[in-house]
């Protein structure tokens, strides 16, 4: 189930997912001012082993824009915080390894107190389907952002991957077991051999081999309709 956030509950939510992370903090948004009281949630976390990553626009600021930025760049790489910049950049999300949040709030601390927001919160354990889907999403907005910053290496993204190593899971059309995303074999091993008796690519099956979800599917049609699309 998909909830609505507005101004308040955006930046309520913003700070469970990062008090609440165990391994994983991805944090993407364009501006940067980072409120001390999320500053400090986000240095706790460090202290947790939370691996944080975050992602900026490069807007080639100069003068005191660029003085700022840079202050707060500093102020977070004290603690560790993996930053990214990326042209163009007018997404904001912020996601754990539990958890993603799609809002218009940016990480700016005027926008927390004063703009009036609009968000939505998605648990991976309710919609499993659609956090996947922005995870890789904004994965693919932290690889475009590592290639301008050519000293990092693929380990951030090797550990990104084992937090989220069930998002390269699919499910058992049969029993809904977690299986190898591979779409030419739709059923987990002791389903198949129960299938492979009979072989009838249309016998009706439970479940989505995409999202899980309960969906009338087939060893043929093995996705729901929103999956398909």
């Amino acid at each position: 189930m998909v909830k609505v956030l507005d101004t308040q509950n955006c930046s309520a939510e913003l700070s469970n997912l990062v008090k609440t992370a165990k391994e994983k903090i991805i944090l993407v948004s364009p501006y940067l001012q980072i409120s001390p009281t999320l500053f400090n949630s986000l240095k706790d976390a460090r202290s947790r082993k939370v691996e944080i990553i975050l992602v900026y626009r490069d807007d080639k600021l100069e003068g005191k824009a660029l003085d700022r930025l840079n202050e707060e760049k500093n102020k977070l790489g004290k603690i560790d915080i993996n930053i990214l910049a990326l042209e163009n950049l007018h997404a904001k999300c912020y996601l754990n390894e539990s958890m993603a949040i799609i809002t218009s709030m940016n990480l700016y601390q005027y926008s927390q107190e004063n703009n009036y927001e609009l968000g939505m919160l998605i648990k991976k354990e309710d919609d499993f389907g659609a956090y996947g889907s922005i995870y890789n999403e904004i994965s693919g907005i932290c690889r475009f952002a590592q290639q301008n910053k050519k000293s990092l290496t693929g380990a951030i993204f090797d550990s990104i991957k084992g937090a989220f190593s069930d998002l390269s899971k699919c499910y058992c059309i049969r029993c809904r077991n977690k299986i190898e995303d591979n779409i030419d074999r739709p059923l987990c091993n002791t389903c198949y051999e129960s299938w492979a008796r009979f072989k009838n690519e249309n016998f009706a099956e439970k479940h989505c081999f995409g999202c899980g979800a309960p969906s009338k599917t087939t060893y043929s049609k093995p996705l729901c309709k929103d999956c398909y699309r």
